[in-house]
């Protein structure tokens, strides 16, 4: 008797593990298709939607269409913010396809080809009318908070090449701006959102007493000496070794030092500066003549 029981109770073990080991197995959603399917990646892909899809990096060379439908929509990844680009390897295509589980990997052959994608994310220009009007809400109402200085607006605003979103009316703040607010070149930080995505941008603008004329374009500069070394084209000059207030901001706090330019630059450009007191090079973004900012307040 008891060595019936101790066999039914081996041949219930041997069953349960053939049961486990069979639901170890994977189980695809679809039956793999007789003759698979052929894919190859591609070089490049542009996207307009915030997800990249397989159909988006790779198309169909071959094999059973079908089954290319049933795997097309597959979800790759985020696709990278307006304007920007990323790169896919195959191999991380091909382990999204596992993880779906949709069809047998094994059913999948990729011809030879890049062994990584480039992924564009398409964007639509941001109008710079919003832009302006963004900042000069922005200098409203901080010189109604202060309850000083004069009026000041917009006179001229460089727009970054790349000033893009993923929508035709995107939302327009400016999350920072100088901490001193005076006619002439400033930087503000802009942040856009569209329909699916945020970005910030740098933003160098040349500001004006609200009743001065248009000044047009940003002020052109004499050249800084040969030995000032080389500056991009744009706002005022500052030369090596100018002494300038270098504001470091880390959320609320706001602590300012002397330090010195240690190379030609002008306004709108990062430049490393020495602590007059700790010696220490940084890198700061000159915000004026006389200022340069690390980090964001609130």
């Amino acid at each position: 008797m008891m060595g019936g029981a101790l066999g039914r109770w081996t041949a219930a073990l041997f069953a349960a593990g053939i049961l486990a080991a069979g639901a170890a197995q994977p189980a695809w959603a679809t039956p793999v298709p007789g003759e698979g399917v052929q894919l190859a990646l591609r070089a490049q892909a542009r996207v307009e939607a915030p997800e990249v899809r397989l159909a988006d990096v790779a198309e169909l060379q071959g094999g059973d269409p079908e089954a290319w439908q049933q795997i097309a929509g597959i979800f790759i990844g985020p696709a990278p913010l307006p304007g920007l680009s990323r790169s896919i390897s195959r191999e991380f295509v091909v382990l999204r396809l596992r993880q779906a589980r949709i069809i047998d990997p094994a059913a999948v052959t990729w011809v030879p080809g890049p062994a990584e994608v480039l992924v564009e994310r398409a964007g639509l220009p941001v109008d710079r009318e919003r832009v302006v009007q963004a900042i000069e809400a922005y200098l409203s109402s901080r010189q109604g908070a202060e309850q000083r200085g004069a009026a000041l607006r917009v006179a001229d605003v460089a727009m970054a090449a790349d000033m893009v979103s993923d929508s035709a009316q995107p939302s327009v703040r400016v999350v920072d701006g100088p901490p001193f607010l005076r006619a002439g070149t400033a930087v503000f930080v802009l942040e856009i959102s569209g329909a699916s995505s945020s970005r910030r941008y740098w933003i160098r603008t040349t500001l004006a007493e609200a009743g001065a004329p248009a000044a047009g374009t940003f002020p052109q500069v004499a050249d800084p000496p040969p030995d000032a070394g080389p500056v991009a084209e744009g706002g005022p000059a500052v030369a090596a070794g100018t002494p300038v207030t270098l504001i470091v901001r880390r959320g609320a706090i706001t602590v300012q030092v002397r330090a010195v330019t240690q190379r030609a630059a002008r306004v709108g450009e990062y430049v490393p500066v020495k602590s007059a007191s700790s010696e220490a090079v940084v890198q700061a973004l000159l915000v004026s003549t006389e200022q340069a900012v690390i980090g964001q307040g609130p």
